[in-house]
């Protein structure tokens, strides 16, 4: 019996049940839905479980976006409600864009290139942030604004643009794990300092000593010409949200402030409404036969 099936089984007995015997009784009882074992769930458990550190298959329950403890982060940048609401802002609002080399100031933001309808990166097959108009629903359609000269001077991204979703996980950025030098010295420890902070590189962010997501945000904003802090927003709501979000700061390292708060906005960016993480939380219906017959060979 397929899926649909089963559900549609179960919702009918309920259904039937609750009817029987209503007549004459003031008291409602409530019939439990009918719930078969899914074929092949208990092999996946026990396969999930050997794969895991800990015996059990909790180990792969993501943390709600707001459960900001138990969500990996750097102690350089904690994570704090203030912050992950100014970095959400930042993150989608093109203000930050600067005047760059195509003269195209104000048409692009971090979520030009890592939307959320398209998982959180580029719904091309390269991103198009400076020098590009345009978006669609998920940023499909997003051309360069002047067919008739070259693009020499765009920010059209080399390869794809890697998704934000789960990167609280990664130690390091970029597809080559270039960026992040905790100051614990566990993140690319013993690399010889020439080769990870090179001058004039963007790997030069690495030498303030943060994890692989702050560095990115640090490196990114100027590879793609977003201003951390523009003067003309200092009359702004974002002047008040920074400062409260990092009261340690002054008016004039409030662009550090700005490229941390991308940075913890970007660890709240979890898979946790997944089928499959909805299955771990106790939904056995949340994944398709094929679903669990895909994590079988996965996990086994």
């Amino acid at each position: 019996m397929d899926l649909i099936s089963r559900i549609l089984k179960s919702s009918a007995i309920v259904l039937m049940l609750s009817g029987c015997g209503s007549g004459g009784n003031d008291e409602t009882t409530i019939i439990e839905p009918i719930v078969e074992t899914t074929p092949g769930t208990a092999d996946l458990v026990l396969a999930m479980q050997s794969a895991s550190l800990t015996n059990s298959i909790d180990f792969y329950l993501l943390p709600d976006s707001d459960d900001f403890e138990n969500i990996p982060q750097d102690p350089m940048n904690p994570i704090t409600a203030g912050r992950v609401e100014v970095g959400k802002f930042i993150y989608h609002d093109p203000a930050f864009a600067t005047e760059g080399v195509a003269l195209r100031a104000k048409t692009w933001s971090c979520a030009s290139c890592h939307n959320a309808r398209a998982g959180f990166k580029s719904g091309m097959v390269q991103g198009l942030g400076e020098g590009g108009e345009g978006f669609g629903i998920k940023g499909e359609t997003r051309v360069w604004h002047d067919e008739s000269v070259g693009t020499q001077d765009a920010d059209v991204q080399p390869v794809t643009s890697p998704t934000v979703l789960n990167v609280a996980y990664q130690d390091v950025m970029l597809w080559n794990g270039a960026l992040g030098n905790s100051a614990s010295g566990v993140i690319n420890a013993g690399i010889d300092p020439d080769r990870l902070m090179t001058e004039g590189t963007p790997k030069e962010a690495n030498s303030q000593g943060f994890s692989g997501i702050e560095t990115q945000a640090i490196a990114g904003t100027g590879v793609h010409r977003i201003g951390t802090f523009p003067p003309e927003l200092e009359d702004t709501e974002y002047y008040d949200l920074l400062l409260t979000a990092f009261p340690q700061y002054t008016r004039d390292q409030l662009g550090q402030g700005a490229t941390a708060s991308i940075a913890a906005f970007e660890r709240t960016v979890l898979a946790n409404k997944s089928p499959f993480q909805l299955w771990l939380r106790g939904d056995e219906y949340a994944m398709t036969e094929q679903q669990i017959s895909g994590a079988e060979v996965f996990f086994g």
